[in-house]
């Protein structure tokens, strides 16, 4: 019982609607979390900072010959 509390646990934490689909079953409930699984998904995309580009030019290398 307290392992397969802990397997839920686990799986809902990394695969959101799984663990729904595996306590509540195939409803509203369901598609509502996954809905909201998609929202925060792109919310994430959005709101990651792109890293700025390294110019070249502003490195500066030595050659000693």
């Amino acid at each position: 019982m307290m392992i397969s509390a802990l397997l839920i646990i686990l799986i809902t934490i990394f695969v959101p609607p799984l663990g729904v689909f595996m306590l509540a079953g195939c409803g509203m409930d369901l598609l509502i979390n996954i809905l909201l699984t998609m929202l925060g998904y792109v919310h994430a995309l959005r709101s990651y900072p792109t890293p700025t580009p390294v110019h070249f030019t502003s490195l500066h290398f030595t050659c000693s010959t």
